[in-house]
């Protein structure tokens, strides 16, 4: 089971630790219903905050991340760190830039889907 989660709540209400507890939850649930299910948490993507014109990081996006981690790798998952994927938390502006996120500097394009797609589906083929 794939479980991408984080990118909205990091700009919810609610501290690292109580993310991190509602995704070992969540978790539980779906190993309740498939047992013998391999997980694999995929962490918030970047979500950058817009001050004075100017985009940058968002330091409750990496809680989230973090907490999102420990989280992960607590209840048996494996982790997909997304925005160091995309080239650490400062990077989404280059990923508008180059046409895989949308103007909103939240939303993958469909070229961004597709590059993730394309090395999550690697990755996760590779010889171990």
């Amino acid at each position: 089971m794939l479980l991408e989660y984080g990118t909205n709540e990091s700009q919810g209400l609610g501290t690292g630790r109580e993310r991190g507890d509602a995704l070992i939850a969540l978790i539980a649930r779906f190993r309740n219903a498939l047992p013998n299910a391999l997980c694999v948490v995929i962490g918030p993507s970047n979500r950058p905050q817009l001050r004075s014109g100017r985009w940058s990081s968002n330091l409750r996006n990496l809680a989230v991340r973090d907490s999102h981690r420990e989280a992960a790798l607590a209840a048996g998952c494996g982790f997909f760190d997304f925005i160091s994927f995309e080239g650490g938390p400062s990077s989404m502006n280059e990923w508008v830039t180059q046409g895989y996120a949308l103007d909103d500097h939240v939303h993958l394009s469909d070229a961004g889907n597709e590059r993730l797609g394309t090395m999550l589906v690697a990755a996760l083929l590779a010889p171990p």
